[in-house]
């Protein structure tokens, strides 16, 4: 349920990194807050805009990071949304219904296995780099699949390289990613839990297989990315 309360944002800029891929970052007021894992509606006063009025994205940086950071894509052909947003100039508000969703790190330190594909990767962004600042003891692994491009491939692999307990594995194809996550599943503790964010099909798909290697529903946690 979204929340009633809304915050101003301010938009601080949009950096087009390569094909229709882009950063965006904001400034937050002092009372807005999140939790790694979770998204919020964004929206744009005082624009005109066409279709959708607001879009869902997640957070792929942590509070204590000074800034909101963004990760999409447009596509051959941008919505209105995305078109204007990227187009806002510094300074300009943006509009949140305030932080939501339950993608949210165990409280108990388990082992944990994260799969992105595509765009899905900026929750998990979030997610590992709390990690990487927790004093958790036990592995957690990123398999990253993309066909092009890898969003923010340097931090993760300067990250993996500071902490032992961190492996990044990049994969282009579905095949390899089975190769990847079976490998996983089957040296993997009891305990492990799995997360899994992309498009609703790749998700569906990736849980289905994790069925097959009778991994626990219950272990699963989805989040299932609309609209990038």
């Amino acid at each position: 349920m979204a929340n009633e309360k809304q915050y101003t944002l301010e938009f601080q800029a949009a950096q087009h990194l390569t094909q229709d891929y882009y950063e965006i970052t904001l400034k937050a007021p002092a009372n807005f807050t999140w939790e790694p894992g979770q998204y919020t509606h964004f929206s744009l006063p005082d624009h005109e805009i066409e279709g959708k009025k607001q879009r869902a994205l997640s957070f792929a940086s942590l509070p204590d990071e000074k800034h909101i950071l963004l990760g999409t894509r447009t596509r051959q052909t941008p919505s209105s949304f995305k078109a204007t947003f990227l187009g806002l100039a510094p300074g300009a508000p943006v509009v949140s219904d305030g932080p939501q969703g339950e993608f949210l790190l165990p409280e108990a330190d388990v082992p944990l296995v994260f799969f992105a594909g595509g765009v899905g990767i900026t929750p998990i962004r979030a997610l590992i780099r709390a990690l990487t600042l927790s004093n958790r003891q036990q592995p957690y692994t990123l398999i990253y699949s993309s066909d092009d491009f890898y969003f923010f491939d340097d931090d993760f692999s300067t990250w993996a390289q500071q902490q032992a307990q961190f492996t990044y594995v990049k994969t282009q194809t579905v095949d390899q990613t089975h190769e990847q996550l079976q490998s996983l599943v089957q040296t993997a503790s009891a305990q492990t839990q799995y997360y899994l964010s992309s498009s609703p099909k790749i998700v569906q798909s990736m849980k289905e297989f994790l069925g097959t290697l009778a991994v626990d529903p219950e272990q699963i946690h989805l989040d299932q990315l609309y609209g990038y």
